[in-house]
């Protein structure tokens, strides 16, 4: 993680903490089917 002087809100948060596993999901499942 980078350091930033600001702090990010708890939903930019979630959603990178959500969407990232979240793509490596899609991915799999797409090279699967």
């Amino acid at each position: 993680m980078f350091p930033s002087p600001v702090i990010p809100e708890p939903g930019t948060l979630g959603l990178l903490a959500l969407g990232l596993p979240g793509l490596g999901l899609l991915r799999r499942r797409r090279r699967a089917e």
